[in-house]
């Protein structure tokens, strides 16, 4: 059973009430100077019955399970404590007395005696709670961990009647002196003892620890801290690819929650749409693996605290389901941010880098590929064969076909230049493509045209390369119609 403050969720178990006893200083009495009269029976008491309560349904619990947060203002003192968490108490405070008569009963021809009647409680309403402190430290709710409330009751000095039963004289009247002379009520003062009462407040964190949010520099982290390198898949951790895309690492690369204290069963929850979260039966551990969908989509997986079913503290985190690495890629790394060297890393959205990788040229467009800078794509795509610059132009190239940029040498044979893939389908000429390039290493997104005219500016007029073509300006569109030469690969 849950109860609700705010956005919090709250959850407690019933109390087992104790009993606190305290022997009467007298068990039997008479009447003074009244021998037929007959006191009443003190039992053994009194009891004091309280509950401390988180009050739902007239039901009563003995603890409470709040979320990690904060309070404005804070909370100082037990009672603010106690009322911030809508503890109550219920008690009850049986004297156990006898509240019985007698009555006479008579059998003809003999001598009439008295029959006692039942016996009933008594219950005494004067209890009351005289304060609340607190045991050990008081409680944080930014600090998961355990802090205890402690109720004390007490009893004022409440007087309880000691009535008289009724007098018989020996002429079977209740007139007679000694009868009158039996005080109908005596009154004795008993003190209840003061009770004490524990009150558990739980505060208890729920945490995703992956996949993380990123956290932006803005927000006092940084985007590599939420950065995987997965065996060579460079993402955040809450991105997935499709089910049955090419490569490796399609699922999230891991599913792991926790919760302190570890007071709550651990359940995740995933909408359809995003996939499933494995598990056996009904169990949902902390880290469970994750099963991506076969369509792309984005959402939101949730990371729940658990009370016999009931959801009391929870924490969530957006994923993105992509179609395939390379539109994972083409959202993280932008045009312009740093793709290496491995001694600076890659940069990333936020401007901090993630070092010891590179995505330049090749590895940018294998990692596009298959997820890993070392994915072998060659046997898994079809090979469309090479051509000349004149016949690229033209060439109606698809989504994520990968375009080898190469060039004649002048002694004969060719050699490699630069790794494309392309972002869209149409015409060769115009296509925009995606790359990490080693030149200055920097991500471009550009048509195969602004990559050759880049690699000329940068190595023109130096080496055999250009041989023959003497003219930076003017022998570009002469080089590209007799060097050009291009290979592309096409995604199954």
């Amino acid at each position: 059973m849950s109860l609700t403050r705010g956005k919090y969720a709250v959850i407690a178990v019933i109390v087992v009430c104790l009993r606190a006893g305290l022997s009467p200083p007298w068990a039997w009495g008479t009447c003074p100077e009244c021998a037929c009269t007959y006191c009443w029976e003190l039992q053994e008491g009194p009891c004091m019955e309280a509950e401390l309560c988180q009050l739902r349904d007239e039901t009563c619990y003995d603890w409470v399970i709040v979320c990690k947060e904060s309070t404005n203002p804070p909370l100082v003192t037990a009672q603010e404590w106690a009322d911030y968490v809508n503890v109550g108490y219920m008690v009850s405070d049986l004297d156990l007395r006898k509240d019985s008569w007698w009555e006479a009963e008579c059998v003809p021809g003999a001598q009439c005696y008295l029959q006692e009647s039942d016996w009933n409680l008594i219950a005494d309403p004067w209890v009351r709670l005289h304060h609340w402190e607190f045991v050990g430290d008081p409680p944080d709710l930014t600090v998961p961990g355990s802090y205890t409330l402690k109720a004390v009751f007490t009893n004022d000095l409440i007087p309880d009647p000691i009535r008289c039963n009724p007098c018989w004289c020996p002429d079977g009247t209740e007139d007679c002196d000694e009868c009158q002379r039996c005080p109908s009520t005596k009154v004795l003062n008993l003190d209840d003892p003061d009770v004490e009462r524990l009150f558990t407040i739980w505060v208890v964190e729920t945490e995703i620890i992956w996949p993380k949010q990123p956290i932006t520099v803005e927000q006092g982290g940084a985007l590599s801290e939420s950065f995987l390198t997965d065996n060579g898949c460079y993402r955040q951790s809450n991105q997935a690819v499709v089910i049955g895309a090419l490569g490796t690492n399609q699922p999230l690369a891991r599913v792991e929650g926790k919760i302190d204290p570890s007071v709550l069963d651990p359940w995740w929850d995933i909408p359809s749409y995003l996939g499933d979260i494995s598990h056996r039966d009904d169990e949902k551990p902390k880290d469970p693996g994750h099963i991506p969908p076969a369509v792309a989509d984005h959402g939101g997986i949730s990371f729940l605290g658990r009370y016999k079913k009931d959801p009391v503290c929870s924490d969530s985190v957006g994923i993105t389901v992509y179609q395939d690495h390379l539109a994972r890629d083409l959202a993280n790394f932008f045009p312009g941010m740093r793709c290496g060297p491995a001694s600076i890393g890659v940069e990333l959205a936020d401007g901090s880098s993630v070092s010891g990788i590179t995505l330049s040229c090749g590895p940018a467009a294998r990692h596009a590929a298959g997820g890993t800078f070392n994915y072998d794509f060659v046997p898994a795509y079809t090979y469309l064969g090479s051509m000349t610059w004149q016949q690229f132009l033209s060439f109606p190239l698809q989504y994520g076909d990968i375009i080898e940029n190469r060039a004649l040498a002048p002694n004969g044979g060719s050699f490699n230049l630069h790794w494309q893939t392309a972002k869209h389908g149409g015409d060769g000429a115009g296509v925009v493509t995606y790359a990490g390039d080693a030149l200055g290493y920097k991500f471009f997104e550009e048509t195969t045209l602004s990559r050759y005219a880049r690699y000329w500016d940068a190595y023109h007029p130096y080496g055999d390369t250009f041989d023959g073509y003497p003219n930076k300006q003017s022998d570009f569109q002469r080089w590209l119609a007799d060097r050009a030469c291009v290979r592309v690969y096409r995604k199954p």
